[in-house]
């Protein structure tokens, strides 16, 4: 979900009573039922009297690496991404839902429901709606053959782009990330963060860096995929024929 951080001064940790570097920034916060995680906010580091602000923080990553799951495979794409290898239809897997909502969809729940527990959780501390807010996701990075889409576009975002994809309370937007089907086998990463532009596209607010980890499969050979494609139906045509 995407929230807005409304802790202004820091309760707890080694900082406390220090102002909040994250506070009034659009935050990933990855959903764990009643309680959430903030991936990527900014946060601050070194002494308590005299901290360097950071514009991430030690989880920053999905899957989290607390977590121990591996990187989310890349698998089939079709259609648009046809001969891809993509992120999406990893719904079933923890962190595999990459789908982003504004946290006003649990805003107006009845109290006691498992969604006014999730947004009240963190002592309400994004309990506020992001609706009005325009909502830019800016791409910081991003492995050598990763790319970035959605559902009508192959690529999305180039490094240090940004593009809007909401008007705030109506968010929701899934970004599809891919590599070539013959890419190498291994792990791939982007770094994203989102950006408020303001009404004028002059940006309010940037928020803290977050990563995606993806693992891409041993890629299969020219042959095979020959054979799963044109070359099946002329094998199954001989057959019936013999």
């Amino acid at each position: 979900m995407v929230a807005r951080d409304r802790l202004a001064v820091l309760t707890s940790g080694t900082h406390a009573g220090q102002a909040n570097p994250n506070f009034g920034r659009l935050t990933l916060l990855c959903n764990h039922g009643d309680h959430f995680h903030p991936i990527g906010a900014f946060s601050l580091t070194g002494p308590a009297a005299s901290p360097t602000v950071q514009q991430t923080n030690a989880n920053n990553r999905l899957p989290e690496v607390s977590s121990l799951q591996p990187p989310l495979p890349l698998t089939a794409g079709a259609g648009l991404y046809a001969g891809k290898q993509v992120s999406s239809g990893n719904d079933a897997l923890e962190y595999g839902d990459l789908r982003m909502v504004a946290f006003d969809v649990l805003l107006g729940d009845a109290p006691g429901s498992p969604e006014a527990i999730l947004a009240n959780s963190s002592n309400g501390r994004y309990r506020v709606p992001i609706a009005g807010t325009r909502v830019g996701l800016q791409l910081v990075s991003i492995s050598t053959g990763l790319n970035v889409g959605d559902a009508d576009t192959l690529r999305l975002l180039s490094v240090g782009q940004t593009v809007q994809i909401s008007d705030g309370g109506t968010l929701d937007f899934e970004p599809i990330f891919w590599v070539d089907a013959g890419a190498t086998a291994g792990t791939y990463s982007a770094a994203l963060r989102f950006v408020d532009p303001g009404t004028n596209g002059t940006a309010l607010s940037m928020g803290g860096v977050f990563n995606l980890d993806f693992a891409a499969p041993v890629p299969l050979p020219a042959a095979v995929w020959l054979l799963g494609g044109g070359l099946l139906p002329l094998v199954l045509r001989a057959r019936r024929r013999a």
